[in-house]
């Protein structure tokens, strides 16, 4: 298993843990690492990894760290990390350019902790620091060896089989989370897009729409003109905290041209919030992002998700309107159904063999019908 850790030593890695636990199952996630804090066979090697099974961790204690280094009334104040596994993930793609590692993980299930005497948070944590290759807190460790790595190979983690569902799962993370240096973070998880549809008794759906992967990428596909619905569910102690905060739907008006709300304030402790995006008419494709950003930007203090999505006519719909209009053009230049031979199915001189024009029009009316009420005119 290949184990990745992230801290929040600065603002960017902090980032990358409060991101993980909010991007939806099937999601890739770019990390970023110091080549040096690669394990050197992977590091040498990086196409030895993909698909592999892999875990995201957060490394906990750097921020106490950092302010021990730089206060020296808290001298001798360092402390090891403790270590609070995120979520299982897929290496999709990883490569090493000059001295920066990139690695590309598509995201799986969240890890359950448990409660009580079932509580899994010690066994991970004494798990990990088992681990040779384990990252250590800069400074901390006084033999020489070095401070680690943030990405190495290692034996499995034990007892990380699921036992209850996604949710309850997420939960028991975002519980820890609020008792580390994140407390003060809001916590949200994005439970992905959905597509509304009915069914023959007339039952409103929402039906979830796949990420489609490729390698380091992961698009999420909508129809033109349809309504697309964002859910997202907000849940930590910080979110309920005074004053209240707003996260910003940021999205293009090429792929979409408007949104039902274009903040979501986050002043309770538990919420599930309601986007409903309008995708444009457009019969060109739209590739572009959409992202929920922070209100304020001085300091990370929420996740700020930001997806790939694409908007384009739903497939085969233009080919459908085509054949329509070209069949409707051929009978236009005909004057009767018997000019076809032996391929007529009325009675020749009949009413209805000279039904070939009508019909034409019929169906130029209803193609042309089905053009205009997906796209609009140019």
């Amino acid at each position: 298993m290949i184990y990745v850790f992230s801290s929040a030593y600065s603002d960017l890695y902090k980032q990358n843990v409060l991101n993980a636990s909010c991007y939806p199952t099937g999601h890739v996630m770019r990390l970023r690492f110091d080549a040096k804090y690669v394990q050197e066979s992977i590091r040498n090697n990086p196409s030895s990894i993909r698909t592999k099974d892999s875990l995201l961790v957060f490394a906990e204690g750097a921020i106490q760290n950092r302010a021990a280094e730089s206060d020296s009334a808290k001298a001798g104040q360092l402390r090891d990390y403790q270590f609070l596994p995120i979520r299982k993930c897929v290496v999709s793609a990883a490569e090493k350019k000059a001295d920066i590692f990139i690695l590309d993980v598509k995201l799986g299930d969240f890890l359950d902790y448990q409660d009580g005497d079932k509580a899994k948070d010690k066994t991970w944590d004494e798990a990990i620091k088992k681990h040779q290759e384990r990252p250590w807190p800069k400074n901390f460790k006084k033999s020489s060896g070095g401070d680690g790595f943030h990405v190495y190979d290692s034996d499995p983690l034990p007892s990380v089989a699921g036992e209850r569902d996604v949710g309850v799962a997420w939960r028991s993370l975002v519980d820890r989370l609020n008792k580390s240096e994140l407390r003060d973070c809001i916590t949200y998880r994005v439970l992905g897009f959905y597509r509304l549809e009915k069914d023959r008794k007339d039952v409103a759906r929402e039906t979830p729409i796949v990420a489609q992967v490729s390698g380091a990428d992961a698009r999420y596909r909508f129809n033109s003109s349809e309504m697309v619905l964002l859910k997202v569910l907000l849940y930590g102690e910080a979110n309920r905290q005074q004053p209240v905060r707003e996260l910003n739907v940021q999205y293009d008006s090429k792929a979409f041209t408007s949104t039902s709300v274009s903040k979501i304030f986050i002043n309770s402790h538990y919420n599930e919030e309601r986007v409903l995006l309008a995708c444009a008419r457009t019969t060109e494709q739209v590739v572009t992002s959409l992202a929920l950003l922070q209100e304020e930007t001085t300091s990370v203090w929420s996740p700020q998700p930001s997806f790939i999505v694409e908007v384009a006519p739903k497939e085969g719909y233009l080919a459908r309107v085509a054949v329509l209009l070209a069949l409707s053009f051929f009978l236009a230049n005909v004057s009767k159904f018997s000019d076809f031979g032996g391929f007529c199915w009325s009675q020749p001189l009949s009413v209805l063999d000279y039904m070939a024009k009508p019909v034409a029009a019929l169906l130029f009316l209803y193609s042309s019908w089905l053009y205009l009420r997906k796209f609009p005119l140019k």
